[in-house]
């Protein structure tokens, strides 16, 4: 068990490190939230921060290390945003190493967990639309696996929308995009 005094250290250090990314200084950040996790090995909340900083440094393997430990943490756990957060981050992991079957998986299980209108949802979705398209285009990884040029199911609006823009904006763009249009609108509802 953690000492209270680790847990109030760790906190501290990742405190920090939000500030430190707020005004640009990412190295920094990255060298506080190691340091959270020296302090305490299982700190939650450094291990969500740190997780997509090293993928986007480059660092994938250090990345994967820290999605896999938070789903280990919860195994068990369903509908939690950690599952979602650590299912989304080695989807990504696996799609930049062109494990297109494997990144279907996790993008898939992020869909399966988060809240259907939930940001995270949608990015599991931009996540399998760019697997299908990327399929259908030829990539390598779809002789491993024909299945992947199957629509999933269910087949919802998101994934429509997904689909037609393949990742070219953000989800966010694409909704207020949505919305200068009556039909775009119905779309961007949902339907209702």
């Amino acid at each position: 068990s953690e000492e209270p005094e680790a847990s109030e250290r760790a906190s501290d250090h990742t405190s920090y490190a939000e500030l430190l990314l707020a005004v640009g200084r990412t190295d920094d950040a990255v060298a506080r939230l190691e340091e959270a996790l020296r302090v305490n090995p299982v700190h939650v909340p450094a291990l969500l921060r740190i997780g997509p900083l090293y993928a986007m440094r480059g660092a994938p393997a250090r990345a994967r290390a820290v999605f896999e430990a938070l789903l280990r943490m919860f195994r068990g756990v369903n509908g939690l945003d950690i599952q979602v957060v650590a299912s989304l981050g080695l989807g990504d992991m696996d799609w930049a190493e062109g494990r297109v079957a494997e990144a279907a998986q996790w993008y898939n299980r992020a869909v399966d967990v988060a809240p259907a209108d939930s940001p995270q949802a949608t990015l599991g979705w931009w996540g399998i639309a760019k697997i299908a398209l990327a399929v259908r285009g030829g990539h390598p990884g779809a002789d491993r696996a024909p299945w992947l040029r199957s629509p999933p199911v269910p087949f919802t609006v998101q994934e429509a929308v997904a689909r037609l823009l393949s990742g070219l904006i953000g989800p966010h763009a694409l909704v207020s995009w949505l919305q200068l249009d009556p039909c775009g609108r119905v779309v961007a509802s949902g339907g209702d």
